[in-house]
Order: C-alpha cells, then sequence, then structure tokens
C-alpha cells in the first residue's frame, strides 16, 4: 500500500510539471546516466556501460524525433543532439569514459539553460523564442 501511494505520488507530481521542466527532467536523467557510463567503464563492467550509454543514447534519438523542425535553432539543437547520440555510441563501442565528456558539458549546459529560464518565472516557451544553453 505504501509504495502504492508513492508511485502514484511521483505520477502525479510528473503529470503537473510543464514542457520546461519535464524536458529538465529528461536532461538531468541522461546527465546521470552518462556519468554512471563513465564509471562503468573506468571499472570494466561493459554490462553496466551499455544500459548507462544506452540510456543517454535513447534519450538523444528521443529528442531528435521530437524536436519542433519550425524553431528557428531545430537544426543546431538537432546536430547538438546528434552529436550526442554518436558519443553515446563510442563509449560503448570503445570503452573510452573521455567520449563522454563533451556530452556530459552540452548536459551540463542545456540544464543550465533551462534551469536559468524556469527561474526568471516565464511559462513555456513560445516557438519564436529560445533558451540560452550557454550556461
Amino acid at each position: 500500500m505504501y509504495d502504492e501511494a508513492i508511485i502514484q505520488y511521483k505520477v502525479d507530481t510528473i503529470q503537473t510539471l510543464s514542457e520546461d521542466e519535464l524536458g529538465l527532467m529528461l536532461f538531468e536523467a541522461a546527465l546521470r546516466h552518462a556519468r554512471h557510463c563513465q564509471r562503468a567503464i573506468d571499472e570494466n563492467n561493459w554490462e553496466l556501460t551499455v544500459v548507462h550509454g544506452g540510456f543517454v543514447q535513447n534519450v538523444m534519438a528521443g529528442l531528435v524525433d521530437t524536436l519542433n523542425r519550425d524553431h528557428p535553432q531545430a537544426e543546431p539543437m538537432r546536430q547538438l543532439y546528434l552529436y550526442c547520440w554518436r558519443q553515446a555510441i563510442r563509449a560503448q563501442m570503445d570503452h573510452h569514459r573521455e567520449d563522454l565528456d563533451g556530452v556530459i558539458s552540452v548536459l551540463e549546459n542545456l540544464i543550465a539553460g533551462i534551469k536559468g529560464h524556469l527561474s526568471q518565472g516565464t511559462h513555456a516557451i513560445q516557438a519564436a523564442e529560445s533558451i540560452n544553453f550557454a550556461g
């Protein structure tokens, strides 16, 4: 019963978040998994390398698939997501933790940009607006 209440609370919380807040959660999860992937590589744990690297890879592929192509920054964001996707694959295949350094940097900047946007108390981004992802 207690577990069901916790699950329901989490579901309710997620359902009340804005698109920006959901995006922030997604980027934060990808960042955690990128760091876990690096740790797994350090520990020569190839199973966890694939689990965590695959998560990052799937998030980035999903972002490319759901990108608003009408947004003025769509193509640069698409290229950024594809870069992260390729690096996640490379890290899994080559077992080089440094392949994820750029991905972590990109995700940290995306997170900082969204947090900055949210701290201004503004609502969802309009199609012609852009978040400053420089951090």
